[in-house]
């Protein structure tokens, strides 16, 4: 069976719950891996998220999986190793050191974020996928799914599950789900966002659900002054009629006001899909897409994929076909459905169990975006953030306030 082994910096969780894949870790010591009965033959390194514990339920899944990988290929060995997913020994830190001073310790197979994959392709640390296995010209794929794992045109992964933020409300304040603005501000129901959050998720949602652009022809980061400004009108809107109270700008990420929801300080909030999905009260609670202008929704994906590192064609052939047993439908969709994030296609949502979760990542898989990579991010959330400070605690004009955003990213 598959041995797993905790990387320099995991840690275990204290209840057996599913970790989100961002899940911050705490350092502990290396456990050496156990020795397989297995007969002498290959070996594969498999690096994972912390969500992969074997004491988690999608770690228990994946176990199975592997264990009947192994039985079907009686040479081979597959080690795990779980690491944080940032920071020092996170997955992309570790990968770089590895490469550089111990490459016999590189993982052949490995799950990175749709950042850290960017930059693992262009720093050469791992190797393209064959297109013939991802099958670009799928339909079934979800357009949030692919653009992640692609660097200059080539993939350099299997994606397979997309971390996306939802707004989960009391069902006993919202007569009708708050899809939109407009239903939003019909009472003053307090809203919570993390107004502080560095990666802009909430702003972000708001102005590409009311048709932003983040470049120019040119491919620049750009913004749209009108399209700001109605976020911008619809957010002092929002806090002029008592929906959002001042301290959402203490509020740094979605599962800090999930919390705030939980613990009955708010009628609505943004908060991860999977939180929501482990934690909430079916009974009290619903969630809906992030609210858009007209109502339809909207969600942004964090992809994760399967990337690998092995240059060898003989190794590779074997690191494919461990891949391609992971992403086979069925599995795949017991996998993301235990992670609770949203699946990459229809065949791997089609294996969902059928509950209330699948009529939630069925109502977002058509209508998520991905998430904007660093480079427009580091450009673009700044200026948003201001925008929305301005608006909020300084009592700013929207439209004042939008020329100034539009201002920043313009001059940088």
């Amino acid at each position: 069976m598959a041995s797993f082994v905790l990387g320099a910096c995991a840690v275990l969780s204290p209840a057996p719950t599913s970790t989100p894949l961002s899940a911050t870790e705490t350092a502990q010591p290396e456990i050496p891996p156990t020795e397989a009965s297995a007969p002498q033959g290959e070996t594969i390194l498999l690096w994972l998220a912390p969500a992969f514990e074997p004491q988690m339920p999608a770690g228990q899944l994946l176990s199975a999986r592997l264990a009947a990988f192994e039985a079907e290929n009686p040479n081979v060995r597959i080690s795990i190793r779980i690491k944080p997913v940032s920071g020092q020994g996170g997955l992309m830190a570790a990968l770089e050191a590895a490469a550089v001073a111990a490459p016999a310790s590189v993982p052949d197979l490995l799950t990175l974020a749709a950042g850290d994959l960017q930059h693992a392709a262009e720093t050469g640390v791992i190797m393209p996928f064959p297109e013939d296995l991802i099958q670009t010209e799928d339909d079934g794929w979800y357009d949030f799914a692919l653009p992640p794992s692609r660097y200059e045109g080539v993939s350099y992964g299997l994606p397979f599950a997309g971390e996306v933020e939802v707004l989960a409300y009391r069902k006993d304040q919202y007569p009708d789900p708050p899809r939109s603005w407009e239903t939003i501000l019909a009472e003053p129901r307090t809203l919570i966002f993390p107004a502080a959050d560095p990666r802009a998720r909430f702003i972000l949602a708001l102005y590409l659900g009311s048709g932003g652009e983040l470049t120019d022809e040119n491919g620049q980061p750009a913004l749209d002054v009108t399209v700001v400004e109605q976020v911008l009108t619809f957010l002092a809107n929002a806090r002029s009629s008592s929906v959002l109270p001042l301290a959402i700008r203490q509020y740094t990420s979605p599962l800090e006001t999930w919390t705030e929801l939980k613990a009955n300080r708010s009628a609505s909030a943004m908060a991860p899909m999977a939180d929501f999905l482990r934690e909430g009260d079916s009974q009290t609670m619903a969630a809906v897409a992030l609210p858009t202008r007209t109502g339809q929704g909207i969600g942004l994906a964090h992809t994760w994929s399967w990337t690998m590192t092995e240059s060898d064609p003989q190794r590779q052939e074997l690191i494919l076909d461990l891949a391609a047993w992971l992403s086979e439908p069925a599995f795949a969709g017991t996998l993301t459905s235990a992670l609770g994030y949203l699946p990459t296609s229809q065949a791997v949502l089609s294996a969902w169990p059928e509950d209330g979760a699948v009529a939630l990542a069925s109502s977002l898989v058509t209508i998520t975006k991905t998430e904007p990579d660093q480079r427009l991010q580091d450009a673009i959330n700044p200026a948003l953030i201001a925008a929305v400070e301005a608006v909020l605690s300084l009592g700013e004009e929207p439209a004042f306030a939008a020329q100034a955003a539009v201002n920043q990213v313009n001059n940088r």
